[in-house]
């Protein structure tokens, strides 16, 4: 996995993106298309429900069975809604706490919009 990426590479995997599995890793080996969007449809549907941002991963866990997604997509989509540790968490500064391949696989396929982990700390905290 290339550290950083140039403005250029992004252009051109938005521009023209990979949309079929590519075999160097499990990262890259499945479509992140469908995984963003059965994730983003989630992601709505749980706020729609009330379900706060700790209680997401295991709010999400019975829904997956039920988006029809295949056995890779299904196991992507988990990994995007663990939580802090497996998900694709960014720092403050536009880094990453974890998610680097995640968001790798994501770039090098074109997509443009997924879900993210973003820690908000209370007011009171002192």
């Amino acid at each position: 996995m290339p550290r950083g990426v140039t403005w250029r590479r992004r252009l051109s995997r938005q521009l023209r993106p990979e949309r079929g599995a590519l075999s160097c890793c499990w990262y890259h080996s499945g479509d992140w298309h469908n995984v963003k969007a059965a994730a983003i449809r989630l992601v709505r549907a749980a706020e729609q429900a009330g379900v706060s941002g700790d209680d997401l991963p295991k709010w999400c866990a019975p829904q997956f069975e039920a988006l029809g997604l295949t056995d890779w997509e299904t196991e992507a989509i988990e990994s995007l809604m663990a939580g802090p540790g497996f998900a694709i968490d960014p720092d403050c500064d536009g880094f990453f706490t974890n998610g680097q391949h995640h968001a790798q696989a994501m770039l090098d396929a074109g997509v443009r919009r997924t879900v993210v982990i973003r820690l908000k700390y209370p007011d009171d905290v002192g």
